[in-house]
């Protein structure tokens, strides 16, 4: 590999590094619901449904803990 070859790859990973980063800082509840609480109303409603009201509740709980019931800032 041609040493501008190097430096224009170094260059393109520190812009992909770089806009990882921001991605990452930028993104919040408010932009989408995180796949885990996705998961865990999926799964309570499941074990609702089912009449299992000891294992819906123990979801709703962990639910809540993790900050899945808190509303959304706009």
């Amino acid at each position: 590999m041609s040493r501008i070859s190097a430096k224009i790859a170094a260059v393109l990973i520190a812009l992909a590094a770089g806009l990882v980063a921001i991605s990452t800082l930028t993104a919040g509840p408010a932009n989408a619901i995180p796949p885990a609480c996705h998961d865990g109303f999926v799964l309570w409603n499941i074990y609702h449904d089912m009449g299992d009201e000891a294992t819906a509740s123990a979801i709703l709980s962990n639910l809540r803990g993790m900050g899945c019931l808190d509303p959304i800032e706009q």
